[in-house]
């Protein structure tokens, strides 16, 4: 293994254990070994995400999607990281990113359609949803979403009216 390869491994045995200023010694050494590695930036941002450095996480994960853009962990942990801070706009943002370079990942999809609820962005979250069905009939977690969105944004009787059409076409699309 090379150098940059042994401290990543050494600062994610760190980082499991829960030691964040080891692992980030660790993970600084990864990348001094190797300047462009960038999964060690993207787990020296965790680790610092767990010493509640946020800024030092955000730079990390940035630094890591300047390497690889399209590096899914670092656009999941820098969007829900932006949640968690309340910066619903960058999430969102990132969460949408994660969620075209991972369109079967329902977990991904998850995160990104309960960010939209959260915003009350509800005609959005029915889009959504029925763009994945659309895109992929046996996706069911899309049709319970698109069927639980139209619940949301126009109530209980459209939910089952639309449920019902479902049904009775034998259409497959939404």
């Amino acid at each position: 293994l090379s150098p940059a390869e042994l401290g990543w491994r050494a600062g994610n045995t760190a980082l499991e254990q829960r030691q964040f200023e080891q692992a980030v010694a660790q993970y600084d050494a990864a990348i001094a070994a190797d300047p462009q590695f960038a999964l060690a930036y993207v787990s020296r941002g965790n680790a610092y995400l767990g010493l509640s450095n946020y800024d030092a996480a955000i730079s990390d994960y940035s630094n890591a999607l300047a390497m690889d853009g399209t590096l899914a962990e670092a656009f999941r942990a820098r969007g829900e990281l932006y949640w968690s801070i309340g910066d619903m706009t960058n999430a969102e943002q990132d969460f949408a990113t994660l969620v075209q370079l991972r369109p079967d990942d329902s977990a991904d999809a998850s995160r990104y359609a309960f960010l939209l609820y959260e915003l009350g962005r509800h005609g959005e979250l029915e889009q959504f949803y029925r763009n994945a069905y659309s895109a992929d009939h046996r996706r069911d977690w899309a049709l319970l979403g698109w069927l639980t969105s139209v619940q949301q944004s126009r109530g209980v009787s459209a939910m089952q009216e639309q449920s019902l059409q479902l049904y009775d076409s034998g259409d497959q699309s939404l």
